[in-house]
């Protein structure tokens, strides 16, 4: 069997492929950063994105999902009809340590940014490991008005 050698266009096809494919998660990140007028730098979303592969989830000043990547699917089965609107309390169950939820909601009333693992459910009831990198976000006024949180199953 013949191989053929790793060239660099393999290398930028690759790259093009994955910004084809993300391409309309980050039309709708700079969308929302642009609608409201965010400080954080939607470069940081777009790495997370392309390189690492990691689920972008976007919630609200209250909580709420107002946007996730098409990935997310990938990870834990909802898509993002089923998600935008909801508490990203709706993938944590009994399994989800309390101590690791009040991790979670310190950082978030402090507005502070955060790295932590929690054990999450998929849509189909099955659990998983979810690293969570979550950064308040802030308008050009100062104001938290959305988190952004970077996340992958957590190997």
């Amino acid at each position: 069997m013949r191989t053929n050698p790793l060239l660099c266009w393999d290398i930028v096809k690759e790259g093009q492929n994955r910004r084809v494919a993300f391409a309309k998660d980050i039309h709708e990140i700079q969308k929302l950063s642009t609608t409201n007028h965010w400080v954080t730098p939607v470069s940081m979303a777009e790495n997370a994105l392309l390189w690492e592969n990691k689920v972008i989830l976007i919630t609200n000043h209250k909580l709420r999902i107002v946007y996730a990547t098409h990935n997310i699917a990938n990870m834990n089965g909802y898509t993002l009809p089923e998600v935008v609107g909801q508490s990203p309390k709706m993938f944590q169950g009994v399994a989800t340590s309390l101590e690791d939820q009040l991790v979670l909601r310190k950082a978030i009333n402090s507005y502070l940014p955060f790295n932590h693992v929690i054990t999450n459910y998929r849509k189909n009831g099955s659990l998983y490991k979810c690293n969570k990198e979550a950064y308040p976000v802030r308008n050009k006024y100062g104001k938290v008005v959305h988190y952004m949180a970077l996340e992958n199953v957590a190997v």
